[in-house]
């Protein structure tokens, strides 16, 4: 069994217009946001075996909240330019050669690219992932690269907004 989880990073500041996309933090929200889902997804998972981020500023940021909420210190932390707004194929290319070792992992990405990879390769019945929003998929399969070639067995999904605090599944 492979469990993947996505997180879109959390809500990034636009206060300095000059300031190059790849460097923005994240603001006021996404400094709240980050460390609350990641609480509330230590609460349902195990810890991953590693997380996998884009290096930019905000994503960074909001990859270290959940590292700190499920105890993952490095070296299962790790950063890859590659990530940076990377498109859902290139994320699909780094995800199908995590260490099959890792029954768990956790990618922190940029929309377009997450929404696309969560919505149109793995099915996930949603229109759109909102700023920190996790989507966990599981596959009953042995490694990695086995994700691509069928579809998950089940999913779910959880944004901040979520009054319910209970995250949408399926099927």
């Amino acid at each position: 069994m492979k469990t993947l989880i996505l997180v879109r990073h959390a809500k990034s500041s636009w206060d300095d217009s000059s300031q190059d996309d790849h460097a923005r933090p994240l603001n006021a929200r996404g400094l709240s946001d980050a460390p609350q889902m990641a609480a509330r997804l230590a609460l349902r998972v195990p810890r991953p075996d590693g997380i996998v981020s884009s290096t930019a500023v905000r994503a960074h940021a909001t990859a270290h909240a959940f590292a700190a909420a499920l105890e993952i210190k490095e070296p299962a932390l790790m950063f890859n330019t590659r990530l940076y707004l990377a498109h859902a194929h290139t994320a699909l290319s780094l995800i199908a050669n995590f260490p099959d070792a890792w029954r768990t992992a956790m990618y922190v990405g940029h929309n377009n690219g997450i929404t696309h990879l969560a919505r149109e390769i793995f099915g996930a019945p949603i229109e759109h992932m909102p700023t920190c929003s996790v989507v966990r998929l599981w596959w009953d399969v042995p490694r990695w690269r086995d994700v691509m070639e069928v579809p998950p067995v089940r999913g779910d999904f959880d944004w901040p907004k979520n009054d319910s605090g209970q995250p949408l599944a399926w099927p």
